[in-house]
Order: structure tokens, then C-alpha cells, then sequence
């Protein structure tokens, strides 16, 4: 059905839209208010369409773009040509670059299963910076600023994986204090129950967020604490076996701000200095600290502290900066990467939903053991490198803890630090692996096969000699040893 629609049955209509900027809080807002007049009498409008003629026809108009590639223009295009087409379905069974020794198995079409091996993968550790600026002079309350520009910092994965191994913010344990799970219909089986000591004492020192190893002795849980109720029962995030005991905790940690925490931050912006924030795990809250420093610690109540953001004003802008830990895998010469989704997805074989991951199998040595690790470790990939100019460098990726618990907090997060040792004094010339990476033509970033690949390195303080190397027995230092002694001795150009 058409209609008419005349001149004067549109005129100085207008339509208001209510919008929010970067600049604005969670509690402002602006308004665009649009008119408009018609100036031409129309005698071809319709009456409105229904939502099922909205979804069948709109991808009809702006998907297919008049031709047929995948499986989705051929469940759509057909439909464009009137009624005698109803319902169209296509599935993909080849595409461009297809293996044939690869069978899709996502009925959706749109992912497929892949395990790529590597023989010559490396991890390292990496410093970031994430850096929110706001102009002065502003309209925004101080709370507004410190909810929208300093709060997503402390949240940051890579600011929380510094906190997490920030050395005396763990605390090994050596008396046994055991997990005691008991059975309630509200709870998981074995997350609800109690920690005793030695003697069977109910423990209540333990607060919502503290990250829990436990173990019995071979293996090894790691998880966190979701409540505390009454009576000293603990809610834990994993299910933990009866009996297992804490091997070490760390402190607990938050990612958000309460509100006596945003009227102190906000009180050090009215008096428009430099300052620090920190977190104060004897009471578990974040605190403002008047200094200047571009220092990474500091020293607060006689005890040194991580910097975990770092305030500073000048009359044109307040600048708010924290640093973090990003660990990095790099695939070697086998693997490249391209990662586009972070979210979860099917996993058509096990029937549940996975990130994309990284397993480091157990056949691995390690410094402390030529039998390798206890087990595979597993880590999630949760983003790309970008380089300076743009490009996404294809041989390495962000990792992470595969598990996250409720506060957004990694639950595993010793895993780099039981592949990769951190050295120290002589061991960490002895041992300490070297990883250098070259920049080509293409803006790809590769790591040098060392030391065959040419590089001019020297340390005239390197007194150790390959027969040292060959002599050490450990397989895991042994390699590193004698990789560094052939570095060090050998100079190319």
C-alpha cells in the first residue's frame, strides 16, 4: 500500500537525540535536535515494514553487494529475486587455500579447529604504558575523573599481572592451613567450606579476592576467594578436593574504586599537585600519595610499594599513567598469527566455549628439572602486537592466565614464571636468555637464529667457556649456557 504525503503535513517537525562525548562523565549528557521540512509532495510512501521484512531485506540490500563469494550471499541473494524463492541455505565445503588434509567441522562455516606445532617457540616479558590525559580547564567533577580516566588503568590486565608479581605481594606459607570443603545445595561441591590450621582452628583471615595455591603435595589448584560468610565458611572460584592445603596466596587486589576511595583521590585533584596511587594491601584500599617521582616504586609506611598510577598536573592538562607486565609469545619459524576475536567461541569438538590458546607441553625441560614440567601449561591469546607505523606483527602475540575469575583477576599467575626462570646475580649471566629481534624491510619482526645470524655483541666481563657449559647437567641450563657462551665469544658483523 502507497500513500501521498503533502507539503503542509510536514513542516518545522524536529526529533531530539541524546548523546554523551569522550570528554563527558557517566552523568552528563548533550542534546542534537534535528528539523526538518518537507519541500516536495510524495506520492510513493509505504507503510512501515515489520521487523521480519527488516531482517530478511536488509541484508539483502547492504551484504551481497551483487555478487556471490561465501556461503552467507548464497542463503541471501536468492531471496532478492521475488517470491519464488522462500529460504535459502548454503554450507561451505571448500574455500580459497584449503587443505585437503583439513575437514570443516563448524556447521557455521565460519571457524575451523587448527593446532599448529612449534619446535622453536620463546616467551619474554614486555613493560606497557597506558597513559588518559584530560584538558584543563574541564567541566567534569573531580569524581567524574577519576571514575572515567584513573579507574580503567587499575584494570588493565597487563597493570594487574605487575601487582600479581610484585614479589611481597605473595606470601608463602609454612604451616599448613587446609582446605575443608563441606556439601551445600547453593554451592558448587568443594567451593564452599573452611581453612583450619594444624590444630583444626577455623581461620577468618582470608578476604574476597585473595588468589589461593593450593596443593597436596603433587599437584597444584590455583583459585580465589568469590565471598566470605559467616561463621568462617569461604566461597572459592574452582572446586579445590578435600585435604589440599595453601602452598602460598596473594594479597587480594581490586579493580574498581569505592566510594571513600574516589572522595580521596578526588580531594588530591582539588589541590592540583603531583601524586601517586597505590595499593595499600595491609587494608586493602587504593590511596593517594602526594610526591613527584617518575620512580616505579616508592617507599610508603617504611616499606616499598609499586607505583600503580602516576598522577601529574599542569595547568594545561592532568596526565594519569600506569605501567604493566604484557608476557609475549613469539611462534619461531613455524607459527605466525592472525588473531581478530578475542570473545569466546564453540569448540566444536569438546562441545565447550574456548579462546584461542597457546599450550607449552610438559615435555619441556625446565631450569630446576631434566624430566620437564608437571604438566602442559596453558595460556590464552588475548591480543596482537601493533607496531609504531600500524602493522600487526604476525610472529608474536599478547598471553595471558586462560582462567579468570570473577573480579576479573587472572587465577593462574605463576605460569610465565615456571617456564621462564628469573634470574639472578651470576645465574643471570650464566643462563639468562637473550632474545634479539630484528626489524626487516617488510616491517615484520623476527627473532635472530643465534648465533648464527649476524650480530656484533661483546662483554668483555664474560669469563665462563663452552667446557663450563658442557659440563652443567641440568638440559635446560645447559642449552642456555652454552647458547650464551657462543654469543658471547663469537663477534660478527
Amino acid at each position: 500500500m502507497t500513500y501521498s504525503i503533502k507539503t503542509t503535513d510536514i513542516q518545522n517537525k524536529s526529533i531530539k537525540y541524546q548523546y554523551r562525548t569522550n570528554a563527558q562523565s557517566n552523568y552528563e549528557q548533550s542534546i542534537l535536535e534535528v528539523k526538518f521540512t518537507l519541500q516536495y509532495e510524495s506520492s510513493r510512501a509505504q507503510s512501515a515494514e515489520t521487523l521480519e521484512q527488516i531482517k530478511a531485506r536488509a541484508p539483502q540490500l547492504y551484504y551481497t553487494q551483487n555478487r556471490f563469494v561465501n556461503g552467507e550471499d548464497y542463503d541471501i541473494a536468492p531471496l532478492s529475486q521475488g517470491n519464488l524463492v522462500q529460504k535459502a541455505k548454503a554450507i561451505n565445503r571448500i574455500y580459497s587455500g584449503q587443505s585437503r588434509f583439513i575437514d570443516i567441522n563448524d556447521p557455521t562455516g565460519k571457524y575451523q579447529n587448527t593446532d599448529v606445532f612449534s619446535d622453536d617457540g620463546s616467551m619474554y616479558k614486555d613493560k606497557v604504558t597506558y597513559k588518559n590525559t584530560v584538558s584543563l580547564p574541564t567541566s567534569k567533577p573531580n569524581a567524574s575523573i577519576v571514575v572515567d580516566s584513573i579507574q580503567p588503568l587499575i584494570g588493565e590486565n597487563a597493570v594487574i599481572q605487575k601487582y600479581q608479581s610484585y614479589p611481597s605481594n605473595t606470601v608463602t606459607l609454612e604451616l599448613r592451613n587446609i582446605w575443608t570443603p563441606e556439601y551445600n545445595s547453593n554451592y558448587t561441591n568443594n567451593t564452599y567450606g573452611k581453612i583450619l590450621d594444624s590444630t583444626g582452628k577455623t581461620l577468618y583471615d582470608y578476604q574476597v579476592g585473595t588468589l589461593i595455591l593450593f596443593t597436596d603435595g603433587n599437584t597444584t589448584i590455583w583459585s580465589s576467594i568469590t565471598n566470605v560468610l559467616e561463621n568462617g565458611y569461604y566461597i572459592l572460584s574452582t572446586t579445590v578436593p578435600t585435604s589440599m592445603y595453601i602452598q602460598e596466596y596473594i594479597k587480594p587486589y581490586r579493580i574498581s574504586f569505592n566510594s571513600v576511595e574516589i572522595q580521596s583521590i578526588s580531594a588530591e585533584l582539588d589541590k592540583k599537585t603531583d601524586f601517586v596511587l597505590i595499593y595499600d594491601t595491609s587494608i586493602s584500599r587504593w590511596v593517594p600519595v602526594e610526591i613527584s617521582t617518575d620512580e616505579e616504586e616508592i617507599s610508603y609506611q617504611g616499606i616499598t610499594v609499586p607505583v600503580m598510577v602516576n598522577i601529574k598536573y599542569t595547568s594545561e592538562s592532568w596526565s594519569f599513567e600506569s605501567n604493566g607486565i604484557e608476557y609475549i609469545f613469539v611462534g619461531g619459524s613455524k607459527v605466525r598469527f592472525y588473531f581478530v576475536n578475542p570473545n569466546k567461541i564453540n569448540d566444536i569438538n569438546s562441545g565447550t566455549v574456548q579462546n584461542d590458546k597457546i599450550t607449552i607441553l610438559s615435555s619441556n625441560t625446565t631450569d630446576t628439572s631434566n624430566l620437564g614440567l608437571s604438566s602442559d601449561i596453558q595460556f590464552q591469546i588475548i591480543d596482537n602486537i601493533e607496531q609504531d607505523n600500524g602493522y600487526i606483527d604476525g610472529s608474536r602475540v599478547v598471553i595471558s592466565s586462560t582462567k579468570i575469575d570473577t573480579n576479573g583477576i587472572p587465577l593462574e599467575p605463576n605460569q610465565f614464571s615456571n617456564i621462564v626462570p628469573d634470574w639472578e646475580s651470576t645465574d643471570l649471566k650464566k643462563y639468562g636468555a637473550i632474545l634479539i629481534f630484528q626489524q626487516n624491510e617488510d616491517f615484520t619482526v623476527e627473532v635472530l637464529n643465534l648465533p648464527d645470524d649476524d650480530f656484533t655483541l661483546l662483554d668483555s666481563s664474560w669469563k665462563y667457556t663452552n667446557s663450563d657449559a658442557l659440563a652443567e647437567t641440568n638440559a635446560y641450563k645447559r642449552k642456555e649456557f652454552t647458547r650464551n657462551v657462543e654469543i658471547r665469544s663469537t663477534l660478527l658483523s
